[in-house]
């Protein structure tokens, strides 16, 4: 009986959301998926990048002359990690 009651206090236990379990499993990600992530604008993406609070590289081509950012995973999950309150 008491195992069953542990049991189900820890499911029903509220969970503690990470917001670093969410970013993909990828080197690098678009503006617009950081953005989506962090729940903020692609333009304050490209803001952070700006002042270097996150590293992204330019991949745009011959081919394609605009502007293509990449953002870091590793800078991503760093930027987190600076900004998170206990």
């Amino acid at each position: 009986m008491a195992n069953l009651r542990e049991t189900m206090e820890r499911e029903l236990a509220p969970r503690r959301f990470s917001l670093l379990d969410e970013i993909p499993a990828k080197p690098s990600l678009r503006p617009d998926e950081t953005a989506n992530l962090l729940g903020c604008s692609e333009f304050h993406i490209r803001h952070l990048v700006e002042e270097g609070s996150l590293v992204a590289v330019d991949i745009r081509s011959a081919v394609c002359p605009k502007p293509s950012l990449r953002i870091s995973r590793a800078s991503l999950v760093a930027f987190i990690e600076r900004r998170k309150t206990v």
